[in-house]
């Protein structure tokens, strides 16, 4: 598949590694709720997961190297 914007050819990374990796990033931030010091860098694991559980639903795994970004493109 070609980046829209670039042309260049997409990277396709697997969905569910992505999905699993953005919930297991998303369920260890619970250790906020013990120490508070880990606040700051539990909201980051939770942005940082939903990121990716965006990026293999609504991008379907797929990223361009030369735009540095997820591409929504519709499924084959």
């Amino acid at each position: 598949m070609k980046c829209p914007a670039c042309g260049n050819e997409l990277v396709q990374k697997p969905r569910l590694r992505l999905i699993v990796v953005g919930i297991l990033m998303m369920s260890s931030s619970a250790i906020a709720f013990v120490v508070r010091w880990f606040w700051t860098p539990a909201a980051i694991l939770i942005l940082a997961g939903l990121y990716l559980i965006a990026w293999a639903t609504i991008g379907g795994g797929r990223w361009c190297r030369q735009c540095k970004q997820f591409v929504m493109l519709p499924r084959e």
